[in-house]
């Protein structure tokens, strides 16, 4: 397989992520603080399950140098996302909950699981889009974006050099742990149904922080 495989698997997904009022309205500074302040609290819990599935994962590498990548990926995620949470809540007053809403529960249940229960390849699969998915996103409302947009920060971090860096180094590991896999091979097909649920979760996280 090729890690292009996945992404052409989810496009009509992707391009709904882009267009979910969430994203929309955050890419024109109109989003309502409120809808922020739960995507924040939210993704301060959802981080140290992701963390913690990437750290699973690395376990399962039968390569020394990407045991050692996918750590540092764990620990990067931790120092620079608790950075712009910090920012954020300081920012906004935004107080910590302790209580996950449904679409983090989903999200954060999944991806331990699939590290927990699942292959090496199925595990960095299920976490792939959360790399993927946010570059694009960053990147994607970055170039419609304001300077005095109000969450500048959040766009500046997932479109810029040092996250698309932690995101090429995910692409890299997961092609190299799906390369002998065939497309249309039983694996394959599931692999392709990992990426797919772990994208929708994406999108239902953004949606339940609009609605809730």
């Amino acid at each position: 397989m090729q890690i292009t495989d996945f992404f052409h698997s989810i496009e009509g997904i992707y391009l709904t992520i882009l267009n979910c009022d969430f994203n929309k309205e955050l890419a024109t500074g109109l989003l309502k603080k409120q809808a922020f302040e739960r995507y924040m609290q939210q993704d301060s819990l959802y981080l140290i399950d992701f963390a913690k599935a990437l750290a699973i994962t690395a376990t399962k590498s039968p390569n020394t140098k990407y045991f050692s990548q996918l750590l540092h990926l764990a620990d990067g995620a931790l120092i620079a996302e608790r950075e712009l949470h910090n920012y954020y809540f300081k920012e906004f007053g935004i107080k910590p909950v302790n209580i996950k809403n449904n679409a983090c529960v989903a999200y954060t249940n999944f991806l331990l699981a699939s590290a927990y229960t699942h292959s090496y390849e199925e595990s960095l699969v299920a976490l792939l889009p959360c790399f993927y998915i946010y570059r694009k996103v960053g990147n994607y409302i970055k170039k419609q974006s304001s300077s005095t947009n109000p969450y500048s920060l959040w766009i500046n971090t997932y479109s810029g050099i040092e996250f698309s860096n932690a995101v090429d180094t995910m692409l890299n590991i997961t092609q190299q742990a799906v390369s002998n896999i065939s497309f249309d091979s039983s694996k394959g097909i599931k692999l392709l149904e990992l990426f797919k649920t772990s994208t929708e979760l994406e999108l239902f996280f953004w949606n339940d922080s609009y609605t809730s």
